[in-house]
């Protein structure tokens, strides 16, 4: 399991991709998903850092910077 801050978990091997959410793309990407009901908010207020893409489509918004959760899949 993959701590994505705030006491919220992920498990590792449904993780395709982490990425910065501070592209066009990436904000575009997070906004499709909210509407779609595809977006798990782990955010709990805080700013968002890094959106973890899962293989159900589904994509997790993290307060945790990407460099991070990066350092904590290696462990």
């Amino acid at each position: 399991m993959l701590h994505v801050g705030n006491g919220n978990y992920v498990t590792k091997d449904k993780i395709l991709a982490i990425t910065l959410c501070e592209s066009a793309p990436m904000r575009r990407k997070r906004m499709i998903a909210e509407d779609e009901d595809m977006l798990i908010d782990c955010t709990a207020g805080k700013k968002t850092r890094s959106l973890l893409h899962l293989v159900d489509g589904f994509v997790v918004s993290s307060s945790v910077s990407p460099e991070v959760l990066v350092s904590r899949v290696d462990k």
